[in-house]
């Protein structure tokens, strides 16, 4: 039983010699709360992303933020609101308009990426689609973009102004804020 044992142990001892040098080690690197709490609130809002996406997604969320002085919390609630923090994401909506007294369905707008960029806005701000399309920190930074427009429009105190974003009549406003919020509130 001693040989056996014995045995055992070398053939194992063996094997850890045997072992390349330079085998990767799986890092369990987290970062921390503190130190990149923008990641951890995206993670919070989409616990099964890709975590190294998730970090560069919060260095822009919270460049663009930084460079437009803009609550990075605030723009990743809209862009969670907007399209579930997808990078891909076209919205298309569709209607019916009279055409020589018929009615024809077709598009009547569309929004592009993560931030949902209105199809207006590509057009007056002369924006790559493409670009728009593939490339989020170029996404984060014209949601941004707009986004602090709306701040310079509104007046000192309105608390609120950010919901321009998205909707013009204060009913819709409204229910914009409620729809931001329920993610905005899980902030740290």
């Amino acid at each position: 039983m001693k040989l056996f044992t014995l045995t055992i142990l070398m053939m194992s001892f063996l094997t850890c010699l045997s072992a390349p040098v330079n085998a990767k080690v799986r890092s369990k690197y987290k970062p921390s709360r503190v130190k990149h709490p923008i990641y951890h609130f995206i993670l919070t809002l989409r616990p099964k992303m890709n975590r190294r996406l998730a970090m560069k997604y919060s260095n822009s969320f919270y460049r663009y933020s930084r460079k437009y002085e803009l609550d990075p919390y605030l723009l990743v609630s809209i862009a969670m609101q907007e399209s579930g923090i997808s990078p891909s994401k076209i919205r298309v909506v569709k209607g019916y308009v009279a055409v020589d007294g018929k009615y024809v369905p077709m598009e009547i707008e569309t929004d592009f990426c993560m931030m949902q960029i209105h199809y207006r806005n590509v057009e007056i701000m002369n924006l790559d689609l493409k670009k728009l399309q593939t490339d989020y920190d170029y996404c984060i930074s014209i949601g941004a973009k707009i986004l602090a427009s709306f701040k310079r429009l509104e007046k000192d105190g309105q608390e609120h102004w950010w919901s321009r974003y998205n909707a013009r009549s204060p009913y819709k406003r409204r229910i914009y804020e409620s729809l931001v919020n329920r993610y905005y509130d899980l902030r740290p």
